[in-house]
């Protein structure tokens, strides 16, 4: 009979979160390599050639005092002339393609012609049509457009698609006499003016590593609407920004714009033939999509763009943007092929059905906001500031008897940078969770926001910036000529924050603004910094062996030791309160709601993939707690009284179920999830709801297995 075993690992956050589951050298040697490496050897051609043959790859050409200094990858730089007996050739010229953005270089300097027919970098952003419609294709960098060396002309061609298009008399090869050329495309180095055997000039191609052969998506999914694969995490973009400039004159309110194109950024992976081949970061990448039933339309560049590369184990990890505005309503139309360029051979990969979806953006407090439930935002600015920002036009937004979004202490500083972010209330996560990049925010403090009493005091007047007076700082304090501070208390002074998004080609574009309204208060409002409560690691792994399980409750005091998990009184006092700076008496002043009560969840994956509550309970502060049910053991202790004692003791017995009942988790089990949940006593999480993590929370995990080996790691 197979064994069966339930494996136990703790760790816990506050929001407490806890899993379970069933000397000197001497450097004269470094130094002598390091000059061996940087001195160029001079050797001959056939010399050359012999170590590209024996393996050594190519890296870099660069020109050289005497002619051309090649590098090896065994990080060693050679030297090639065309001179008699070793004499230096007259002229040089070296021509590299550029890591990034696939143009020519020549000795280190780009020129202005393209190598490769795709762009490194995204197009500009294309203009949506009338009627929602999608708008014209933003133009790639050269139109696909590139330049071929010809060998027998020395001049460049201009090539698209893979086939020449017309000649130029941009020269390539050095025409004087004893001149050396050389071109690095790809894993081949052309040579031309070096001195053969019999001390002629010749030119000749060394080939170092091994040719990329094929490149090809790796699926996860496979679209529902045309026949190809399509990526394993979604596409989500932004439709529009918002311009100071564009408003309506009547009334200031912004006109939304749209001629631009924000995603997220989505890793796509590729699988790379061969897994060795010589693919380094001159590797240019670029995506191609092109429409399913007519194929001689030809490709374009504009639907994906590539946001970064990594190439590792045989693999290509590709981050990827969507330009919105290229997606159309058929979606033959809507696919997209990657291109590597290792030189100017391009390979092409299968096609990927791309689609994406509009979502909002809110700018949310970053503090309150519960990840999972709608954004809780600060005063939303609607209207233009380019006529003014003067205290009634602030009013509009924030009432001078509006709630305080912040508070700080008079003599401290708050750092709004901490309480700001964009978030989806459609997706009900933060935008950088969804693989958002590019989020910036300005803070200005608006020079009036008045009171109503006969001085019309101004609210302004009593802050000012921590630091450096520029956008980015968000650092506020008290205004040091506020003498001692303390006419600062009880202020309200207001805060505008404007959220900025780089668009997909670099623009940078407002998209959201708000005022944040502060109190200045005598005492620290909250029981101090928030604290980066990190992992508490509550236990190391642990198993049991499911048929030496206890039948009742002598599973927490057997002298089998791996059947349950302690946090004693001392783990209590300095992983919790410690971490809160508070006192067992104290944290209950700030947790707990007004009733001092928290929650015990118990949820399992069920055969479905869901989670499966199977224990509820809100227990008071006061009680110790114990809950037996469903083979779960819970000894809870929290008390507010230093003189007594703080514990939290979990274990299982033989009534535990395994993956006969419940869904295995990755060959290991069924996994249990223990949460202890305590709301903070603030007024935003008072009607916390049950099962979410609000404020701040002990949460405790456990997960059974049905034999040895190393824990599921857990979340």
């Amino acid at each position: 009979m197979k064994r069966k075993f339930v494996r136990v690992m703790f760790f816990g956050a506050l929001a407490l979160s806890t899993v379970t589951y069933v000397g000197c050298k001497d450097y004269d040697d470094d130094i002598d390599n390091l000059q061996q490496q940087i001195d160029a050897v001079k050797v001959s051609l056939d010399e050359l050639q012999a170590k590209v043959n024996g393996g050594a790859v190519i890296t870099n050409v660069t020109k050289g005092e005497n002619g051309i200094t090649v590098t090896l990858s065994d990080g060693k730089s050679y030297e090639l002339t065309n001179g008699k007996d070793g004499a230096a050739g007259k002229d040089a010229a070296v021509w590299t393609i550029g890591e990034s953005d696939g143009y020519w270089y020549k000795d280190g300097v780009k020129t202005q012609y393209k190598a490769v027919g795709v762009d490194g970098q995204a197009g500009a952003d294309g203009k949506p049509g009338a009627d929602g419609k999608p708008g014209e294709d933003g133009k790639p960098g050269e139109n696909g457009l590139y330049y071929v060396p010809n060998q027998e002309t020395g001049c460049f061609d201009i090539w698209k698609d893979n086939k020449f298009v017309e000649s130029t008399d941009i020269n390539w090869k050095v025409a004087s006499e004893g001149g050396i050329s050389a071109v690095l495309n790809g894993n081949v180095l052309t040579l031309t003016g070096v001195q053969g055997k019999d001390g002629q000039s010749i030119s000749v191609d060394l080939v170092s590593g091994i040719a990329l052969s094929s490149i090809a998506f790796i699926p996860d999914v496979v679209s529902q609407d045309v026949p190809y694969a399509t990526t394993s995490n979604p596409f989500y973009h932004i439709k529009n920004y918002l311009d100071e400039t564009k408003y309506n004159t009547a009334n200031n309110a912004f006109k939304e714009q749209s001629d631009w194109g924000k995603s997220n950024v989505v890793a796509m992976n590729y699988r790379l033939n061969p897994e060795d081949a010589n693919v380094d970061a001159k590797t240019v990448y670029g995506f191609i999509d092109r429409k399913i039933t007519t194929r001689a339309a030809g490709d374009r560049t504009v639907l994906l763009n590539v946001d970064n590369k990594t190439v590792s184990d045989g693999v290509a990890v590709i981050d990827a943007t969507v330009n919105p505005n290229a997606l159309v309503e058929n979606q033959e139309y809507n696919i997209a092929a990657l291109q590597a360029w290792y030189g100017q051979t391009p390979l092409t990969s299968d096609y990927v059905h791309v689609t994406s979806e509009e979502i909002d953006l809110v700018l949310a407090d970053s503090v309150k906001t519960v990840q999972g439930e709608a954004a809780v935002t600060f005063y939303k600015r609607t209207q233009s500031i380019a006529k003014g920002e003067s205290d009634a036009f602030i009013k509009q937004f924030v009432a001078l008897d509006a709630e305080a979004n912040a508070a700080f202490k008079y003599t401290g500083t708050i750092n709004l940078k901490d309480y700001v972010g964009l978030y989806s209330d459609i997706k009900t996560d933060w935008l950088a969770e969804l693989g958002f990049k590019g989020m910036s925010y300005e803070f200005s403090i608006p020079e009036k926001y008045l009171a109503n009493d006969d001085e019309k005091t101004n609210q302004q007047w009593f802050i000012t910036k921590e630091g450096e007076n520029t956008l980015a700082n968000g650092v506020i304090k008290v205004n040091p000529e506020v003498v001692n501070g303390t006419p600062a208390i009880g202020r309200t002074p207001v805060v505008r924050v404007d959220a900025f998004l780089t668009s997909n080609n670099g623009a940078k574009k407002l998209v959201a603004s708000s005022y944040i309204k502060l109190s200045i208060t005598e005492e620290d409002p909250t029981p101090g910094t928030k604290p980066d409560y990190g992992t508490i690691n509550m236990s190391d792994p642990k198993a049991a062996d499911y048929h030496k399980l206890e039948s009742d409750d002598n599973a927490f005091t057997n002298a089998y030791p791996l059947d349950n998990v302690n946090m004693d009184y001392q783990a209590i006092n300095n992983k919790i309160y410690g971490t809160a700076k508070l006192t067992s008496t104290t944290f209950w002043n700030y947790y707990g709601g007004q009733d001092h009560k928290y929650n015990v969840l118990v949820t399992v994956t069920n055969k479905s993939g869901q989670e499966e509550t199977i224990i509820s309970e809100e227990v008071s502060q006061q009680t110790d707690v114990v809950i037996s049910n469903k083979g779960l053991l819970l000894n809870i202790k929290l008390n507010d009284d230093a003189t007594k004692t703080s514990a939290i003791k979990v274990g299982i017995n033989n009534l535990i179920k395994t993956q006969n009942t419940y869904k295995d988790i990755d060959g290991k089990g069924a996994k249990y999830s223990v949460k202890i949940i305590m709301c903070a006593r603030k007024r935003e999480f008072d009607e916390c709801r049950f099962g979410k993590r609000l404020g701040k929370c002990l949460e405790c995990l456990l997960t059974t297995a049905n034999r040895r080996g190393k824990p599921h790691k857990g979340t």
